[in-house]
């Protein structure tokens, strides 16, 4: 039987998969860069994330924005980011990308079909984005092609994958507010 204990205080007052700025980068890279991938090649994230894969994911971080500020919650932008992260601020995703790139810190990416990058990213992440875009009636046309597409060049339905939120009990968007304001109970 659970107990009454509450998630730790670190915890409390995240909403899931609003508060995380890389895995959004994370899947914008990886849903433009597939073919790099799926043939195994080696390439460079921060090198690769060109100026049209860069507004890609500034348009995915103002949908997450958005989401989040309907909860009345205020996550970090992908530029907060990057400033937190790296030290690094510019006036586009992709200056800072390209700054990362020039200083040496370009970490060779995922080299097989099978990157936890898609495979646990999407479900848990993405979808798990999507389900709370609908709660708060925004609209989050990036996020939802973006599973939409994935799972086509799976060949799989990523939504069916995300058994997350029924489990826990928040498919609702009062019981979400509630968790994430207040902690979440959980078995000791």
């Amino acid at each position: 039987m659970p107990s009454t204990a509450l998630s730790p205080p670190h915890r409390r007052g995240a909403l899931p998969g609003s508060g995380f700025a890389k895995m959004p980068n994370r899947i914008g890279i990886a849903r433009c860069n597939l073919t790099r991938i799926e043939r195994g090649e080696a390439w460079g994230q921060n090198t690769n994330v060109t100026p049209a894969v860069a507004r890609l994911l500034e348009g995915l971080d103002r949908e997450r924005l958005e989401i989040a500020a309907v909860f009345g919650k205020t996550v970090r932008t992908i530029f907060d980011h990057s400033t937190l992260t790296h030290g690094i601020s510019g006036g586009s995703v992709a200056e800072v990308y390209a700054s990362l790139a020039q200083q040496g810190k370009d970490p060779v990416e995922a080299k097989d079909i099978n990157t936890r990058y898609v495979l646990e990213d999407v479900p848990f992440g993405l979808v798990s984005t999507i389900h709370l875009a609908r709660m708060a009636g925004v609209a989050a046309p990036l996020h939802t092609s973006g599973v939409e597409i994935l799972s086509a060049c799976y060949g799989r339905d990523f939504t069916a994958d995300d058994d997350l939120p029924p489990e826990l009990g928040l498919v609702e968007r009062d019981l979400l507010v509630r968790a994430a304001t207040g902690g979440y109970p959980v078995a000791s």
